[in-house]
C-alpha cells in the first residue's frame, strides 16, 4: 500500500511538472545579463538604455611604470629584512643492483646502478630554522669521518 502512494506521488509530481511553461517561470522582458553586467542598470524610473560597448565612464587610462618602481621591492619598502629560505639537504643515494636471472623467463640480466633522492621531495627550512639542521648535518658528518 505504501509502495504504491510513493509511486503515485511520483507520477503527479513529474507530471504537474511538464505542465508549466518557460515563459511563466524566466520573464523574458527587462534587461539582458550583458546589460547588468556592465552595471548600467540605474533604476526602474529612470533611462535603461544601455551601451553594450562596455563601461566607458570608469575607463582608467594606465601609463608605463618607471625604472625605478619596476626595482621597488616590498621588503625595503617597509624597512624588513628579507626571510632566507634554504634548501634542506636530501642527499642522493646509490643503490647497486647484482646480477640475476629473471623471474619469468630464466635470462641472465646485468648488474647496474640506479640513485635516488633520500626524500620523494625538496623541503625548504623556516627562516632560522636552518642554523639547527646545519648543526645537526655537521655531527653526522663527524661521525661518519671518526
Amino acid at each position: 500500500m505504501k509502495c504504491q502512494t510513493i509511486f503515485i506521488l511520483t507520477i503527479l509530481t513529474s507530471l504537474a511538472g511538464c505542465t508549466s511553461n518557460k515563459e511563466s517561470l524566466i520573464p523574458q522582458e527587462g534587461l539582458t545579463a550583458k546589460e547588468v553586467y556592465y552595471g548600467q542598470y540605474r533604476g526602474e524610473n529612470e533611462d535603461t538604455s544601455v551601451d553594450t560597448n562596455g563601461p566607458k565612464e570608469r575607463f582608467v587610462p594606465k601609463r608605463a611604470l618607471e625604472d625605478h618602481e619596476l626595482r621597488l621591492d616590498a621588503y625595503a619598502l617597509h624597512s624588513m629584512n628579507k626571510p632566507e629560505y634554504r634548501l634542506l639537504p636530501n642527499p642522493t643515494m646509490y643503490l647497486f643492483v647484482n646480477s640475476r636471472l629473471s623471474s619469468q623467463d630464466r635470462i641472465p640480466m646485468p648488474s647496474y646502478i640506479t640513485e635516488f633522492k633520500l626524500l620523494t621531495r625538496d623541503e625548504y627550512a623556516l627562516p632560522g630554522e636552518f642554523s639547527a639542521v646545519e648543526q645537526i648535518s655537521t655531527w653526522s658528518n663527524k661521525e661518519v669521518q671518526r
